[in-house]
C-alpha cells in the first residue's frame, strides 16, 4: 500500500466526521464503554490532531536544519582543493603533501557512497523525508542514516586536514580564509549543523512513533475504537439499518503496522 502523511489526516478528520454523526443520535448513544462515550472519543480527536501538527512542526524544523547544514556544508570540497594547493605552494614535504591529498581525495569522494537522494541533499536539493509505509511507522529510513554517516565522515576528514595543517610550520598563508583559525570556526560551524540536523531527525521521529501510537495503537488507537463504534452502532440498530449504514461508509486506513 501506498501511503502519505495525507493518510493519517484523512483518518483524523473522517474520525471527526464519525464523531458528528455520533453526536446526532443523541441520547441512543449509549455505549457501556467508557473508551466509546462522546468525550473519550473527543479526547482522542484533539490529541489525535495535535499529534499530526507535532509532525508537522517537527518536519519543518529538521528541514530547515538540514537545509541549514547543506549550505554549510557546500564550502568544505572546494575549501579542502584550496587548501591542498595552499600547502603544496608554502613547500612542505611531499609525504605531508600526499598525507593532505588522501584527506581531500576522501572529502571530494564521500558522495559515491550515498544514493541519488542523499546526494541531492548535501548539493542542496530536495530535504523532504520519503513517504515509503516503513518510514511512516517511525523508523529510520536507510539512506539517511547513511547520509548522517557521510557527514559525520566528512567533519572527521575536515578535522584531520587542520590537524596536518596546524603541524606544518611552513604552512602560514596570507589569505585570512585559508588560516587555521578560520577552518576551526568552520569545523565547529559544521559540527554545529550536524548536531542540530541529527537532534531534528530524531524529534521528528518520535512525533511520528507519538503519533502512529494515538492512531494505530492494537488496543486503544483510533482506529481500533472506530471499529468498536461501528460494531456498537451495528448491535444496536442492525446490520441493515440506516444508522450503521452512515458510520459504516465513513472509511479509515490503516496505514502503519500494529502497535503495541
Amino acid at each position: 500500500m501506498y501511503t502519505t502523511e495525507s493518510g493519517h489526516a484523512k483518518n483524523v478528520a473522517n474520525f471527526e466526521q464519525l464523531l458528528t454523526v455520533l453526536a446526532s443520535y443523541g441520547s441512543t448513544y449509549s455505549p457501556s464503554k467508557p473508551e466509546l462515550s462522546i468525550s473519550n472519543l473527543q479526547t482522542v480527536l484533539q490529541n489525535s490532531k495535535q499529534a499530526l501538527l507535532t509532525v508537522h512542526n517537527t518536519f519543518t524544523t529538521w528541514k530547515n536544519a538540514t537545509n541549514d547544514r547543506e549550505i554549510d556544508f557546500l564550502v568544505l570540497r572546494p575549501l579542502s582543493t584550496r587548501l591542498l594547493s595552499a600547502l603544496i605552494a608554502c613547500g612542505a614535504t611531499e609525504q605531508t603533501v600526499n598525507d593532505l591529498r588522501t584527506i581531500n581525495r576522501k572529502i571530494q569522494g564521500s558522495h559515491s557512497k550515498l544514493t541519488k537522494a542523499d546526494a541531492g541533499r548535501m548539493a542542496g536539493g530536495d530535504t523532504a523525508l520519503p513517504t515509503t509505509p516503513g518510514e511512516e511507522a517511525g523508523e529510520i529510513p536507510k539512506h539517511i542514516s547513511v547520509s548522517q554517516r557521510s557527514f559525520d565522515s566528512q567533519i572527521d576528514h575536515f578535522e584531520k586536514l587542520i590537524i596536518l595543517l596546524n603541524s606544518e610550520a611552513r604552512y602560514t598563508p596570507a589569505e585570512s580564509d585559508l588560516q587555521v583559525t578560520t577552518l576551526q570556526s568552520h569545523l565547529t560551524s559544521f559540527k554545529t549543523r550536524n548536531t542540530a540536523a541529527f537532534s531534528a531527525y530524531t524529534a521528528l521521529s518520535n512525533a511520528r512513533i507519538a503519533r502512529n501510537k494515538i492512531l494505530y495503537h492494537e488496543t486503544d488507537g483510533l482506529v481500533i475504537l472506530v471499529r468498536a463504534v461501528k460494531a456498537y452502532i451495528k448491535s444496536q440498530y442492525g446490520s441493515y439499518s440506516q444508522e450503521y449504514e452512515l458510520v459504516n461508509r465513513i472509511k479509515f486506513v490503516k496505514v502503519v503496522r500494529k502497535i503495541r
